[in-house]
């Protein structure tokens, strides 16, 4: 097992130290921008426009709090217990170029957050799907760019999100039959 680890975090500084080096200044506005998406207030404003807009927006809304509750719950245990250090903070090739809101990098929130959104509106607003899905790709794909996380916390901050949001699907389909 330990050289698997071992394998899958040389992955990473691989993969990070060549995304590093690629970089394009033409490139950085828009990854800045993606990361910025994936704050928060987008979903808010979704949110706030399904419920208003889409008969079934009460119970979308519903899925979604459950689900990010889930996520955000793991998430906030996942960086307690399993504490990683930014790229940006540990290779000395990579740089910093957005602010991190906290120290360590593992899982990817805004990963996670995105991905939630695309799953719990797969079930309920199917059409949305091929935009949500490349956005959310978008700010994982950001986050490694900006130097504040490696493939595997994106990975993971995915599957946390994909995850949180079939369990709030399913959840709810039992609590309210």
């Amino acid at each position: 097992m330990t050289a698997l680890i071992k394998k899958i975090e040389l992955f990473d500084i691989l993969f990070v130290s060549f995304v590093a080096s690629q970089r394009r200044m033409s490139l950085t506005p828009l990854m800045k921008f993606l990361t910025r998406l994936g704050d928060g207030p987008l979903w808010i404003v979704l949110s706030l426009a399904l419920l208003v807009l889409h008969p079934h927006g009460t119970m979308i809304v519903i899925h979604l709090a459950i689900a990010y509750a889930m996520e955000l719950s793991i998430y906030k245990l996942s960086k307690s217990f399993l504490p990683r250090l930014r790229p940006c903070d540990f290779l000395p090739r990579v740089s910093r170029l957005v602010i991190s809101p906290d120290r360590y990098s593992f899982p990817s929130g805004h990963t996670a957050a995105a991905f939630v959104m695309v799953t719990v509106l797969a079930h309920s607003v199917p059409a949305l799907v091929p935009i949500l899905l490349t956005v959310a790709v978008g700010i994982g794909f950001s986050r490694i760019y900006l130097g504040v996380h490696y493939p595997t916390d994106v990975f993971v901050g995915g599957l946390l999100g994909f995850l949180s949001g079939k369990v709030s699907i399913m959840l709810t389909k039992i609590l309210i039959s």
